[in-house]
């Protein structure tokens, strides 16, 4: 479900923009192409929190920032850990 996010169709994004008939499409499950991509947006978003959670409770400070656009990258956002000071 993460993938759905990030290289569900494996198209390029000239096809893609081309192609936005298909975004109304239901697959086999009853899901259009953006209702996979905003699932797997999320699904992406709950293990980032995970991550986080993780490495606070192991003595770091945490921060996720969105470096780009997502129209540059879908994999656009980064996990900044910071070890606490004791």
């Amino acid at each position: 479900m993460v993938s759905w996010a990030v290289c569900g169709t494996g198209r390029s994004r000239e096809r893609i923009a081309s192609e936005r008939e298909e975004d109304k499409q239901q697959d086999r499950c009853g899901l259009t192409r953006v209702d996979r991509e905003r699932i797997g947006r999320r699904c992406k978003r709950i293990l980032d929190i995970a991550r986080l959670r993780y490495m606070e409770r192991h003595g770091y400070s945490t921060s996720l920032k969105y470096y780009v656009t997502s129209e540059v990258t879908l994999e656009n956002v980064c996990l900044i850990c910071v070890e606490n000071q004791q």
